[in-house]
């Protein structure tokens, strides 16, 4: 995910009363630069401050305001704190982004800017569904400006466009230091059928050729989805016991939006992380879960797949803007 660990001593305070809203700084604290010196599109963790008070909290930076979700990752009180005009937001740096990313093994798929090409590091070629069109990159929208690969499904029933691959490349492990992985992918979507079904993250048993939800699948699982009845997307997980078990992020698929979908388990355990940022308009969800995850020793592929569910007519055009998964000591 992007990093600060290059835009440290930030740390502003704001004119306003957040509460438990966005936080717009107005100015550097004194002794720290400003978050206008953070690039916009920034999204890391954010420590707030009001008086004695603390929260540490994922936050996206979209060059005026810093989104805050929900969740929380810690706090002095255990819950999100109600900001007053005297808080304070500082960006924390953090530390695993400086150096140990360039030794750990990260594997993956990047797109060719205005190819139907695709660079793979560390895996085998992967499997596109669907009709691959070479995206140039345009000034129309956030989706339009990013480097991707564009896939048209067709449009009978169940039809599905993806980048995917069957090579498992994580495992989760509850044994202590050993095991673990963080999933990053970006995608969207130009243009959606009905009651569209979308399947990202990392999985034992490929949602490929699947006629079914995303949370029907009964195998290992973390993945950011969405059923065809769904509004939302969701946080579907799975035990290979049954049916996913969903949580609901809030935030809303449509055409054009622009997605940064984060999914880690770290090394010794099977509590699933998440993060999710529409990029678009800095709608951000996180949350971690110990209900229903990944069984110890599953091995795990990723895969990025929108799809239609029972309506036809209409294809789903899925942008796969590239996924990586980094192992061994997240």
């Amino acid at each position: 995910m992007p990093s600060g660990p290059f835009y440290n001593a930030i740390r502003g305070t704001t004119a306003g009363t957040p509460g438990t809203g966005s936080f717009t700084p107005n100015a550097a604290a004194s002794g720290f630069l400003a978050w206008s010196t953070v690039p916009t599109g920034w999204i890391g963790l954010v420590r707030y401050e009001d008086g004695s008070s603390w929260e540490l909290a994922y936050g996206y930076w979209n060059g005026t305001a810093i989104s805050r979700p929900s969740n929380i990752v810690s706090s002095s009180s255990g819950s999100r704190l109600s900001l007053t005009s005297s808080a304070t937001a500082s960006l924390v740096a953090d530390g695993q982004m400086v150096a140990p990313k360039l030794v750990i093994p990260q594997r993956g798929y990047l797109p060719q800017v205005n190819s139907t090409a695709l660079t793979a590091f560390g895996l085998p070629g992967g499997t596109a569904t669907g009709t691959a069109a070479a995206a140039v990159l345009a000034a129309t929208n956030y989706l339009t400006e990013q480097p991707r690969l564009q896939l048209t499904s067709n449009t009978t029933a169940n039809a599905q466009s993806a980048y995917s691959t069957t090579n498992p490349v994580g495992v989760t492990s509850t044994t202590a230091g050993r095991g673990g992985w963080e999933f990053m992918c970006r995608f969207g979507a130009s243009q959606l059928p009905t009651g569209p079904r979308f399947f990202i993250g990392m999985t034992s048993t490929t949602f490929i050729a699947n006629a079914n939800d995303p949370s029907a699948l009964t195998a290992n699982y973390a993945i950011f989805g969405k059923d065809s009845a769904d509004t939302n997307l969701q946080l579907i997980t799975n035990s290979n016991a049954g049916t996913g078990t969903k949580i609901d992020t809030g935030i809303a698929l449509a055409a054009n939006d622009w997605f940064h979908a984060q999914i880690w388990i770290p090394p010794g355990t099977n509590t699933v992380y998440a993060l999710l940022v529409k990029l678009n308009d800095g709608s951000i969800f996180y949350t971690s879960t110990s209900t229903d995850v990944p069984a110890n020793g599953a091995l795990m592929m990723p895969q990025c797949i929108g799809s239609l569910a029972a309506t036809t007519g209409t294809a789903i055009i899925f942008h796969f803007g590239g996924f990586w998964v980094r192992t061994g000591g997240v």
